[in-house]
């Protein structure tokens, strides 16, 4: 079987601008930080708004 080799391609590059954090704590002590974020994508086959 012959195999193929492939070359790598920047496809897409993401700008994200960060937003405020919210810390959160449930009463058995687990946590999680939630990140705002908004940005936009470019690429030469894409383009586009992160929601």
């Amino acid at each position: 079987m012959r195999r193929i080799r492939m070359k790598w391609e920047e496809v897409l590059t993401v700008h994200v601008v960060i937003g405020e954090t919210v810390n959160l704590q449930n009463d058995s002590g687990d946590s999680v930080v939630m990140i705002s974020f908004t940005g936009h994508a470019t690429g030469k086959y894409f383009q586009g708004i992160a929601i």
